[in-house]
């Protein structure tokens, strides 16, 4: 079977699954899932009168205050959904739709940029594991915006990679205008752009006039994309800020892991309480959804938590990030939405377990789950311990010197903001681009046999 033929295999076969998916659960099958209300109810608020507000969807009466600017959100997702709203309040019933054909766009993104930095074969490769993958299948389902931002992502990569092996400035350009709207959609990546001016200085390092003006270039073009978002915050707000989100997640859930806390609602509970016998004010886990007038409780908090237990923050925190190394829940998101399981981690609840041989009968594929993203970790360390330390075995080109490093630091910024994180998806950018080194690893594994 020719590779297109298999590609046109797989995506009819992704086909036929979205469509058994979609007829038998709908839109959204995740009953009160409050992100997808935030995102169509601020869809709706562009669409109706082109502003960025609170309404009744974005918003249960408990929740957030009605026509108040919205702070936690950014516009990038919701923008896309507004165009839905012009078939009435029942629109969110074609995004699925959309999504699909998105995702089928980031298989292609991925081909063309295995394609760039390795080879044709690894570029077929990595577009058939993505093709297979089941999460990113699952979410094109919700209202959620991953789908998008991975399609951004990529083709972000994919221009900047274009740069750095010698194409001409308007790839950087571009570049950066990719960047900035994957931060306006999700800004998981808002820290991306520092990552960028490390691999311009290095890229640029033999030449000082280069690397000044390519820098400079990248980053007034990329203040320059996010800065509309960052006036309309300190016209509505005073303040200027990109989202309330980094500030509001620290308070709310690192502070948590930080301490070492086994409960994580416990802890939450307890800053609900603090929160109110310093305020007066009462809040949940959604209500006022951040308001910048609590940006200064909520960094006051982080700073004060920090000053005086920074080294038990970056103990636990590398606990953290080994747990999701070896724990990851990503291929159950499937069974955790369409089957009602709720796995939480895998090994640690295995050694945990009274019954070990019982509990693998019952979660052997969260088990297999954990154990294949583990591998995949696995692999990414190898790639690079290789590429560092025996670079001849691996017969790339000079010119992916760079863009490997890009590539690497990428999977290091995901693994270091807390990617992995505790809800499956949040793994999706990390798993894309360890498929691609793995892709590497299967194409080129005799060779790698043969030589060590």
């Amino acid at each position: 079977m020719t590779f297109k033929n298999l590609v046109v295999a797989l995506a009819v076969l992704r086909l036929a699954v979205f469509c058994s998916f979609f007829f038998s659960y709908g839109v959204d099958k995740l009953n009160d899932y409050p992100d997808s209300d935030h995102y169509w109810g601020l869809a709706k608020s562009i669409h109706d009168n082109w502003s960025f507000v609170n309404n009744e969807i974005v918003a249960k009466p408990e929740a957030l205050t009605f026509n108040q600017p919205n702070a936690f959100r950014t516009p990038g997702y919701p923008a896309v959904l507004s165009v839905f709203w012009n078939f009435g309040d029942q629109g969110y019933i074609f995004i699925p739709g959309l999504q699909f054909l998105l995702g089928l766009a980031a298989v292609y993104l991925l081909y063309r940029l295995a394609k760039l930095i390795f080879s044709v074969k690894v570029a077929q490769t990595a577009a058939v594991l993505l093709l297979l993958d089941p999460t990113f299948l699952t979410v094109n389902f919700l209202i959620l915006s991953d789908t998008l931002f991975i399609v951004f992502f990529l083709g972000f990569l994919w221009l900047a990679i274009r740069f750095l092996n010698g194409g001409p400035r308007r790839f950087l350009l571009l570049s950066a205008l990719f960047l900035a709207l994957t931060i306006l959609i999700r800004p998981v990546v808002i820290y991306v752009p520092v990552v960028v001016l490390m691999v311009l200085i290095y890229h640029f390092r033999q030449s000082f006039q280069k690397l000044f003006v390519n820098v400079l270039f990248f980053i007034l073009l990329t203040a320059a994309f996010l800065s509309p978002w960052y006036v309309r915050n300190y016209l509505d707000f005073g303040q200027i800020f990109l989202t309330t989100l980094p500030s509001y997640n620290n308070w709310r859930y690192n502070i948590g892991f930080w301490s070492g806390e086994s409960d994580l609602a416990g802890y939450w509970q307890a800053a609900q309480a603090a929160y109110r016998a310093e305020t007066g004010q009462v809040i949940s886990e959604f209500a006022d959804y951040a308001d910048p007038a609590n940006l200064a409780y909520y960094q006051q908090k982080t700073r004060e938590f920090l000053s005086s237990h920074f080294w038990l923050a970056v103990k636990h925190q590398a606990k953290r990030m080994a747990l999701e190394t070896i724990d990851p829940r990503y291929y159950n998101h499937i069974s955790q939405l369409y089957r009602g399981q709720y796995y939480d981690k895998g090994y640690s609840q295995l050694l945990a377990s009274a019954d070990k041989l019982d509990f693998i009968k019952h979660s052997w594929s969260m088990l297999l789950s954990s154990l294949i993203v583990f591998l995949l970790f696995v692999n990414f360390v190898r790639f690079y311990f290789v590429y560092f330390f025996h670079r001849r075995k691996m017969a790339l080109e000079p010119k992916a010197v760079s863009a490997l490093l890009l590539l690497g630091l990428l999977i290091a910024y995901f693994y270091l903001t807390g990617a992995p994180g505790n809800i499956e998806r949040y793994l999706l950018p990390l798993l894309i681009l360890e498929y691609l080194i793995f892709a590497h690893t299967l194409v080129n594994f005799k060779r790698l046999i043969k030589h060590g």
